[in-house]
């Protein structure tokens, strides 16, 4: 998928969310060849709409430069108002905001690194959960380093049952909930011990700059 249309998806996330219909376009993106079979099944494993549309705006960017034209085409069906939307997006504003953003994280990052390296004991910057939750291995072992962390059984459950079939959700939800738990004592130290008790150890070095 284009530069661009990421984009479009990503700052309409909350408003695609909250207004497609997934049962309505699910067939259409299936027929383009966008969606298979196993997607199909994916999604409609999803407990509610909300959920079902997540997962198709998650599915949709690693389906090639044609996914974002065949939601459009499937929208148009029924659901034009939702395309008006997309189209009237400020590609030039969603890209300056993000390029902030991101620029942001980086810098809370670097200067978490510097903090670690010098024995200091700081607390963790949100923005790295993002991070960790877009790693392969964390999202894969979140429910360990989340007892690592000192959450409880009830507490997992809870994750879980929130953002069923989102392991990247359930991964950043288990950082968020450890974050406002701790208070203080959310430090990259504790965190990077975590990580290596789970034997992610590049994730950890990745925060304590080695």
């Amino acid at each position: 998928m284009e530069s661009d249309d990421k984009l479009r998806l990503t700052t309409n996330r909350d408003y695609l969310v909250q207004n497609i219909q997934a049962d309505e376009i699910v067939d259409g993106l299936l027929s383009e060849q966008v969606l298979n079979e196993d997607d199909v099944e994916r999604i409609n494993k999803m407990d509610t709409n909300r959920n079902k549309v997540r997962k198709i705006l998650d599915t949709l960017p690693k389906k090639g430069p044609y996914a974002y034209g065949a939601l459009k085409q499937a929208l148009r069906e029924n659901q034009e108002f939702i395309v008006t939307k997309l189209d009237e997006t400020d590609v030039e504003e969603a890209r300056r905001k993000h390029d902030a953003a991101r620029d942001q994280r980086n810098n809370d990052k670097n200067k978490e690194k510097s903090a670690a390296v010098s024995g200091s004991a700081v607390k963790v910057s949100p923005s790295v959960f993002l991070d960790l939750a877009d790693n392969a291995a964390v999202m894969s072992n979140w429910k360990d380093l989340a007892r690592r962390l000192g959450l409880s059984e009830g507490d997992i459950v809870d994750i879980k049952a929130r953002d069923r079939d989102n392991l990247r959700e359930q991964t950043y939800q288990s950082f968020s909930v450890w974050y406002e738990r701790k208070g203080e004592k959310a430090t990259i130290d504790s965190l990077v011990n975590g990580l290596r008790k789970c034997n992610l150890n590049a994730a950890a070095d990745s925060l304590s700059g080695n």
